[in-house]
């Protein structure tokens, strides 16, 4: 089996849930419950020669948590492609000189209108007009992100971008990017200010940092049981959603689609490697607009 993202579907039963692959049905897995039964995929998986820690997209959906539904209307996922794409960015290893550390620093620069902290790595001024010149793309993949310091930049194939509607791409800013080998496909950056912040949930607890240096926070949830990792608040939303907009961070900015446009498009030629996470959209009663993170080191 080839080691991309595997489409799945599943089904309940009277005793827990069966999972498969949609390509390959005979890799297939049973549980009590629906993690369970992923978990026993997995290992399918891996036994049929595939990858060793796949990823799994799953059409439809998995279901709910009850715990989940506070935090799912309106119900939204992040699309981003599972796989690295490489630059010409400096690599810094362990030990590094401060030569080395400065040169990282200086190629972080270059993509922000304001320098990157020293520290946290996070720019004080948003995404400039520098072009992103990548090295290396996943073959097969219409996906892929790009770490520039503490921040990721969304690349996205012209096959995949094609399968959204004129009126979708109008809520998009994107750019071409440059490629030293190029092939037959096309990418973009997903670039300009997110429409919708990153918002803290005052019942749960966070993980993150705050630098000490410039006051940047980086933050997330890690609840077990919970399939949110970061959450917007529903009064920052749009009146009128669209069906694909942007989401994160100015150095951080991500692709958010509703669930229900996510699904009319998951399998179709133009998002092999592309994954969806789920996004909490959280109740004004439950909003933090700040959160008190500690110092990182």
């Amino acid at each position: 089996m080839e080691d991309f993202v595997y489409l799945c579907s599943w089904k309940a039963d009277n005793h827990g849930f069966i999972v498969w692959l949609k390509e390959h049905p005979h890799s297939k897995a049973a549980g009590r419950t629906i993690g369970e039964a992923v978990e026993w995929l997995t290992e399918a998986v891996r036994a049929d020669g595939g990858a060793i820690t796949p990823t799994f997209e799953f059409t439809p959906p998995l279901p709910a948590n009850g715990g989940d539904y506070q935090f799912r209307n309106p119900d939204l996922v992040t699309v981003i492609g599972d796989e690295r794409f490489e630059t010409n960015q400096p690599r810094v290893q362990a030990f590094a000189s401060e030569t080395e550390r400065r040169a990282a620093a200086e190629w972080n620069n270059q993509f922000f209108t304001g320098n990157t902290c020293s520290k946290c790595q996070i720019p004080s001024g948003p995404r400039n007009d520098r072009l992103l010149e990548l090295t290396h793309m996943r073959a097969g993949y219409d996906g892929g992100f790009v770490s520039v310091g503490a921040g990721i930049r969304c690349v996205f194939s012209e096959e995949f971008l094609n399968l959204l509607t004129e009126q979708e791409r109008q809520f998009l800013e994107l750019r071409p990017v440059a490629a030293i080998r190029r092939g037959r496909k096309r990418f973009f950056e997903l670039v300009g200010l997110p429409r919708v912040s990153f918002v803290g949930v005052s019942c749960l607890e966070s993980s993150g940092w705050e630098c000490p240096k410039c006051k940047g926070q980086c933050f997330g949830y890690f609840v077990k049981g919970l399939p949110f990792r970061n959450f917007v608040a529903c009064a920052d939303l749009p009146s009128a959603l669209p069906s694909v907009f942007t989401v994160g961070s100015y150095w951080n900015t991500e692709l958010c689609i509703t669930t229900h446009r996510w699904n009319s498009l998951v399998g179709k030629k133009g998002t092999r490697g592309l994954v969806s996470h789920p996004l909490g959209a959280v109740p004004e009663d439950y909003v933090a607009r700040s959160l008190k993170l500690k110092l990182l080191e």
